[in-house]
């Protein structure tokens, strides 16, 4: 398995692995970092941050900050639409003692571009720059970012803009290898990862259509990539990190069913009662697993207390 190794960064920053959650709006809160971390993960990053949230005292923005008792290291990703904000919000970033942190210039939902934010910054790669030129000027934790391969297909320009970083000092790039335009449609181009990886001199992470073990072994393997960023193919399936470093044998119903409760838990140190409604995305993804769980679904989609849950999820087993 040498395509499992940690990853050095420039300037000595040592990453403990190289299979890590990628940060995912909605989904990479501390609950689910934590069940990620407990099962493989080396590295979870946060959900997008907004620097002007942050800034202005937004006590949600801020609770995205929370570490859990399993993460002795974490990364920060960051979204905003120009420097002022970025450099507002470095005092409360910094205090986290992030190991990284990561700007995000790939997010094709709507309501983050239309800040100036995500995708936008490929199409105004200046802005891109002052942001990254702002962090490196006013703190020392290492910086990295996540780009998309263009706005759309007549507009590719991902090579260009991560040499561009690099020669600012930015120490790792993660690319999405689907433009904005597509999304999370069509098939990602993995050929573009292997050549950023063949023309920059910093470590680059893959992204894309990784949903099985399978999928990130082959994608280390056939790009050469520095490590991976998983998203959807750890909804529900945590487990994923333990698959692809073949320390957990075949799952089975109790393992998905104790681990679903473990985060149950965890959600509701971290939510309250909102835990209930913020779990149900991620049962619905679990019991995915488990055969004849369609009916069992639609129950848990109107669960309202821990015992609820409880009983419908043991009656699996």
């Amino acid at each position: 398995m040498d395509y499992l190794k940690p990853v050095i960064l420039p300037g000595g920053t040592i990453l403990p692995g190289n299979l890590f959650l990628a940060p995912t709006a909605g989904y990479s809160d501390g609950p689910f970092r934590s069940i990620c971390r407990t099962w493989g993960a080396d590295l979870c990053y946060t959900e997008m941050v907004s620097t002007e949230a942050l800034w202005r005292g937004n006590s949600k923005t801020h609770n995205l900050l929370k570490r859990e008792d399993n993460e002795p290291e974490y990364a920060i990703q960051l979204f905003g639409s120009d420097y002022d904000s970025v450099y507002k919000s470095l005092p409360y970033l910094t205090q986290h003692n992030p190991l990284l942190l990561d700007i995000n210039a790939g997010c094709p939902v709507p309501k983050i571009i239309k800040s100036g934010a995500g995708s936008w910054l490929m199409k105004d790669p200046r802005k891109l720059m002052d942001i990254i030129k702002t962090i490196k000027d006013h703190t020392d934790i290492p910086l990295t970012i996540k780009l998309r391969l263009g706005w759309d297909a007549n507009s590719i320009n991902y090579l260009k803009i991560a040499q561009e970083a690099q020669e600012l000092g930015i120490q790792a790039v993660g690319l999405h290898a689907r433009t904005k335009e597509m999304a999370y449609r069509g098939k990602a181009d993995w050929n573009h990862i292997k050549h950023l990886k063949e023309n920059l001199d910093i470590p680059v992470f893959g992204s894309g259509d990784l949903f099985t073990s399978e999928d990130v072994i082959r994608m280390l393997t056939q790009t050469k990539c520095d490590g991976v960023l998983i998203a959807r193919g750890a909804f529900g399936n945590p487990f994923i990190f333990s698959q692809i470093k073949g320390t957990i044998d075949k799952l089975n119903a109790k393992t998905i069913i104790d681990t679903a409760l473990k985060h149950l838990d965890l959600s509701i140190q971290y939510y309250g009662d909102q835990a209930f409604k913020e779990i149900r995305k991620h049962f619905s993804a679990y019991l995915k697993g488990i055969p004849n769980s369609n009916d069992l679904r639609r129950k848990l989609m109107t669960a309202q207390t821990k015992d609820q849950y409880k009983h419908l999820l043991n009656s699996i087993l």
